[in-house]
């Protein structure tokens, strides 16, 4: 079914690759050395896996022998691609742990993060990265957005109504 034409559908923008990407990253690492490591990986898989094509286009003449010598390089290259989906796949198991958290309740799709005294925090949370997010407004029928490209279906007027419906 096409949905161009719906005036009834929600078009919400799609988040890019880099947001998405960084969004599994921010603060799911322990230490600035392993987010290093991980923002190296993609980098490096991209310069081995090109680098004989790369070589080939400037000019430079590759023989068999060259080509072997560079099996090394694409062999690293398949490592590293295996270690980044590795550490993806880790730190996803981590965000999900935390969205499924008891410091958080998941209602219309966003998330409220629970006061230690009861209630909720007056802030929302991503539905997709769990960051806080802002209406980018101070009018209070906007709807709250997210830089992964997330928007809510409700804004700050509706509060009230929410933390009537979301359980103590």
């Amino acid at each position: 079914m096409n949905n161009a034409n719906c005036d009834n559908c929600e078009q919400r923008p799609v988040p890019t690759m880099k947001a998405l990407w960084d969004a599994i990253l921010k603060d799911a690492l322990p230490t600035k050395w392993s987010k290093l490591i991980a923002g190296a990986i993609p980098g490096l898989l991209g310069a081995a896996w090109f680098l004989p094509e790369f070589l080939n286009k400037i000019g430079a003449n590759i023989t068999q022998g060259q080509k072997q010598q560079l099996l090394p390089i694409v062999l690293l290259s398949a490592i590293s691609l295996w270690l980044s989906v590795l550490l993806v796949s880790v730190v996803l198991q981590h965000r999900s742990l935390r969205l499924t958290s008891a410091q958080f309740t998941e209602y219309k799709g966003a998330f409220f993060k629970r006061k230690p005294d009861g209630g909720y925090h007056e802030a929302v949370y991503c539905g997709i990265c769990k960051s806080p997010t802002a209406t980018g407004s101070y009018h209070i029928a906007s709807y709250y957005k997210c830089k992964c490209g997330w928007v809510s279906s409700f804004n700050k007027g509706d509060f009230p109504y929410i933390f009537k419906q979301i359980p103590p």
